[in-house]
């Protein structure tokens, strides 16, 4: 079962930049992410999200191929590759199971101008590799599934490092 991780930051590029190491242990395979969302408040107050993962490309490239192959069956290939993109990003917008939306806006309304959340919905992980990743960052941790105990001392760690 996947565990959501809110961190918060002062600016946005510090959260792109933990985005981009994160990327980096999931190549390691130090990190599994189902989803990561990055959301901003710009310095109007604007708030701005920007998905790592998006189902209805996902969708459409599934339904792409398998569109094309049926396609081939009956010599009608492009018919099948349109038919097959268009109805797999349909069903991968209608199964949007990652990160709530909802959510991710109601803690983005809570920001500072200027300041950025990364959220991040994390299948398993070597803690120990991660929190020294994360830890030049001085991220702070808002949301996590962990008890209160937990949380202080992760987020300890995290500002001594």
């Amino acid at each position: 079962m996947a565990e959501l991780f809110v961190l918060v930051f002062p600016s946005r590029e510090k959260a792109e930049a933990v985005l981009e190491v994160a990327r980096d242990l999931r190549r390691q395979e130090l990190l599994d992410l189902e989803d990561a969302a990055l959301v901003w408040r710009t310095a109007d107050g604007n708030i701005k999200v920007q998905q790592s993962f998006c189902p209805a490309m996902a969708g459409a490239a599934s339904g792409a191929l398998w569109g094309t192959l049926l396609g081939m069956l009956f010599f009608l290939p492009i018919f099948g590759l349109a038919v097959g993109s268009a109805s797999g990003a349909l069903v991968g917008r209608l199964s949007d199971l990652g990160i709530d939306d909802t959510f991710t806006r109601d803690v983005a309304a809570t920001l500072e101008p200027g300041s950025a959340a990364l959220f991040a919905l994390v299948r398993r992980s070597t803690p120990d590799d991660v929190r020294k990743a994360l830890a030049p960052f001085q991220p702070i941790l808002i949301h996590t599934p962990l008890t209160q105990d937990r949380e202080a001392d992760i987020t300890r760690a995290l500002q001594q490092a």
